[in-house]
């Protein structure tokens, strides 16, 4: 049988509830915030400063960030980490600078160029290269255009023939290859 209690003692008790609620609503945000800043404050990357030729790279976010002249670029690999990748051709910013930029596939790599030299560029946009098939309402461009090409392939490298640029094998370590090379840091 259950006990009769007074309206006091109800009162009370439902009083000693919302206080225990609330003490375990305040320690669980307290934790949580405690916790969050820990994991943010934890990330080794953010501390990591290399310097290859000449260049001081940092590390944010993942990604490796470096100044030249005044403006930030970012790479997902140092030039120690990709120096084995062949490269042929010819690169300068200045090929780039006020142009139009196109691209047959908006892969990694791409991307990539896209966020660091992307801002030089007059535009860029997708596009197809006039031996391939258009699926897409894109418009049709040959080497005599500056157009960056993926290609499928075991051995990462980079080649050109006239304006048009491929990435072959892993687009993003081909990407940073090229971008060294653009940029003057490799």
């Amino acid at each position: 049988m259950r006990n009769i209690k007074t309206a006091e003692a109800q009162a009370r008790e439902a009083k000693t509830k919302k206080i225990i609620v609330g003490i375990v609503l305040i320690s669980l945000m307290v934790v949580s915030t405690a916790g969050y800043s820990l994991m943010q404050g934890d990330d080794s990357d953010d501390n990591s400063k290399v310097e290859e030729n000449g260049f001081v790279f940092y590390k944010q976010n993942g990604v490796w960030m470096t100044s030249i002249n005044g403006e930030t670029f970012g790479f997902q690999y140092l030039p120690s980490e990709i120096a084995n990748i062949p490269i042929k051709g010819h690169y300068d910013l200045s090929s780039y600078s006020d142009q139009l930029l196109y691209y047959t596939s908006p892969s990694e790599g791409v991307i990539e160029i896209l966020n660091n030299i992307g801002r030089y560029t007059l535009r860029y946009q997708g596009a197809c290269l006039n031996e391939s098939i258009c699926e897409d309402d894109l418009p049709t461009k040959d080497c005599w255009s500056n157009i960056i090409i993926t290609e499928v392939g075991n051995e990462t490298r980079v080649y050109n023939n006239q304006s048009c640029i491929y990435l072959v094998g892993d687009s993003v370590k081909a990407a940073d290859a090229f971008l060294y090379k653009v940029l003057k840091i490799n």
